[in-house]
C-alpha cells in the first residue's frame, strides 16, 4: 500500500507498506533496494523535467550536469541488475550468454557520450571530434576496440572501470584531433587490438 501526503512547503512524503508475506517473498534488503531505486528514479525524473538539481531541501537548486544524469542512470541500472539476479532476465542471460545489464548500460552510455560529443569533457573540452571519429568505419572501429579491450568486468557482470575505458578512448581521439597531444601512458598492443 502506498500513502502520500503533500507538505505545506510543497514537498511530498510518500510511504509504502508491505505485508509480512510480501517481505518474506521479496526479502527486506531487496525491498529496500527497490525503494531506493524508486527514489533515484523520481530524483532523475525531476532533474530531466526541470534541468535543475533540487535534491537537498533548503539548499536551493543548481543546473544539472552530465555527472548527475550519469549517476542516476548508473544507480538505476545497478539496482535493476542486482534486483534481477534471480529473475527471468538474469536466467535468460546466463543461458544464452548475453552481456550483463551493467555492461549493456555502460556500453550504451559510452555510445551516447561519444555520439553526443560529450566524451570526457575535461580532456576533449572545445574539440568537436565527431567528424574525425565518424569519418570512417575504421576510426569508429578503433574507438570501440579500445573501449572494449580496456573495460573490466567482475564475475557478477558488474563493470569495474568504465571511466578508465572511456578515458583511454578520449586519449586516442585527442591524439587523432591534435597530433601534438602525447598519450600517457602510451597505448599497449592489447588496448589497440582489433579482434576478429
Amino acid at each position: 500500500m502506498i500513502r502520500s501526503k503533500l507538505r505545506p512547503d510543497g514537498g511530498m512524503d510518500i510511504t509504502m507498506s508491505l505485508t509480512a508475506e510480501e517481505v518474506t517473498a521479496i526479502g527486506a534488503a531487496e525491498a529496500e533496494g527497490l525503494m531506493d531505486w524508486w527514489d533515484t528514479a523520481l530524483w532523475g525524473l525531476a532533474m530531466l523535467r526541470t534541468g535543475q538539481v533540487c535534491r537537498d531541501e533548503g539548499a536551493g537548486t543548481t543546473e544539472v550536469h552530465d555527472s548527475e544524469i550519469g549517476t542516476v542512470i548508473r544507480d538505476l541500472s545497478g539496482v535493476f541488475a542486482r534486483s534481477c539476479q534471480n529473475g527471468a532476465e538474469a536466467a535468460h542471460d546466463a543461458l544464452v550468454g548475453h552481456l550483463s545489464v551493467d555492461v549493456r548500460a555502460s556500453l550504451r552510455l559510452f555510445a551516447f557520450y561519444l555520439a553526443n560529443g560529450t566524451l570526457d569533457l575535461d580532456l576533449l573540452d572545445g574539440i568537436d571530434y565527431r567528424s574525425t571519429v565518424f569519418h570512417s568505419g575504421s576510426s569508429l572501429e578503433q574507438v570501440f576496440a579500445i573501449y572494449s579491450n580496456v573495460l573490466q568486468i567482475d564475475a557478477d557482470g558488474m563493470v569495474l572501470n568504465d571511466g578508465d575505458a572511456q578515458y583511454r578512448v578520449a586519449q586516442w581521439v585527442r591524439a587523432c584531433c591534435g597530433p601534438s597531444y602525447r598519450v600517457e601512458p602510451p597505448f599497449e598492443d592489447w588496448e589497440m587490438e582489433l579482434h576478429l
